[in-house]
């Protein structure tokens, strides 16, 4: 404002000096025309304020839209930076979330385990002392009495000597890995395996396959965990006897603990044997656990010429038979033969899976009749898996 009084009175100022000295300068000039002659000064000088001004004008605002822009620039980038860290916010509560819900299955899980646990652990011997870890084991035990084996049971489970052992299930003819194959061994007191066909039916009379299903399936998550961390990309077979199924308390918690670890439907396979599936305990479980993204593997096959579609359908994906009866029995007689058992099988979008295959022919036998899946000593016998208990 001051700026412009000033131009405009050296602009007033100049003119009437114009108009005072040309006359003098110039005696012939009229004093009209000097007075003219100030007076165009004066609007040039006007003009000349004008223009400028509205130049330094544009430059500010040119200097203030260029301020706004970074400041509106900067803005963003801040609520872009609070958007992130919201999300990740949520991110990390959501994770804290289901972390906190996984502990809390974990926990009544084995709250549940101990509970069967103990007396099992009431009636093992108490002077049996345990035996260190990493001890070496033993061949298995010789046939034994169903006592003993009881006895055996009920000392492994109250001292920590159930350990989760894996047999790799492999592709034909590469012989890959595909799965791994869960089963638990138990140990004596002098570190003596016992097998499954020892003591499994006398842990279903005795009411302990639930316990021993329980620690299989935590130690077999807790492995699987590991595995995908470490990005193993093959599948587990896991065992569930229908004892376990049908027993209320073990199937709700064990439902639950599932559901807080769904992630694991894509490596996780549960296996039942074909005789249990007539109990409806075993086909009312199957029910939940495929809602929740589970599939099945139907094990210990006993009739092939059936129908696969309806098994698909509830969620099966594997069939296993024994590699002697697939190459012995079918074709003989008026059954189906192996390879109308096969294309049947794979109709129904399953795969067969040959098990107990522990001859070279064997397996050659079984890969021109179109079986790609196999299991069995030939391929690697059940090791201890090391989970690092």
């Amino acid at each position: 404002m001051i700026g412009s009084l000033v131009v405009h009175a050296l602009g007033i100022g100049g003119g009437v000096a114009v108009a005072w000295i040309l006359p003098r300068w110039l005696p012939g000039s009229a004093g009209l025309g000097a007075w003219l002659a100030g007076g165009g000064v004066v609007l040039l000088v006007g003009l000349v304020h004008e223009v400028l001004s509205r130049r330094w004008q544009a430059e500010e605002l040119t200097v203030k839209l260029d301020a706004a822009r970074l400041d509106l620039a900067k803005a963003r980038r801040e609520i872009d930076d609070l958007h992130a860290d919201f999300e990740r916010l949520r991110s990390t509560v959501s994770d804290g979330t289901t972390r906190n819900d996984n502990l809390l299955s974990e926990m009544r899980l084995m709250r549940n385990l101990l509970a069967r646990l103990d007396p099992a652990k009431r009636a093992a011997n108490a002077a049996a002392a345990p035996v260190p870890r990493d001890a070496p084991r033993r061949a298995e035990h010789p046939a034994l009495r169903q006592e003993r084996v009881l006895e055996i049971t009920r000392e492994a489970l109250a001292n920590n000597r159930v350990d989760l052992y894996l047999q790799p299930i492999v592709e034909l003819p590469s012989r890959r890995v595909r799965y791994y194959e869960a089963f638990s061994r138990l140990r004596d007191e002098n570190n003596v395996l016992v097998l499954p066909e020892q003591y499994l039916p006398v842990a279903v009379a005795a009411g302990l396959i639930t316990t021993i299903d329980n620690l299989l399936l935590f130690r077999c998550v807790q492995m699987i965990k590991r595995a995908q961390r470490d990005r193993v990309a093959v599948g587990f077979f896991c065992n569930v006897s229908a004892d376990s199924l049908a027993d209320k308390e073990f199937f709700d918690q064990f439902l639950e603990y599932m559901e807080s670890h769904r992630e694991l439907a894509r490596t996780l396979i549960f296996e039942f044997a074909q005789a249990d599936l007539q109990r409806p305990a075993v086909r009312d479980a199957l029910v939940p656990l495929r809602k929740l993204g589970f599939t099945f593997a139907l094990d210990r096959m006993t009739n092939l010429a059936i129908d696969f579609a309806p098994l698909a359908a509830l969620g099966f994906k594997t069939v296993k038979a024994e590699a002697d009866r697939l190459l012995g029995e079918l074709g003989r007689g008026a059954g189906p033969h192996l390879p109308e058992v096969v294309a049947g099988i794979a109709r129904a979008g399953m795969t067969l899976i040959a098990d107990k295959v522990e001859q070279e022919a064997a397996a050659e036998r079984l890969a021109r009749n179109g079986i790609t899946v196999a299991q069995g000593y030939l391929f690697g016998e059940p090791k201890a898996s090391g989970d690092g208990r």
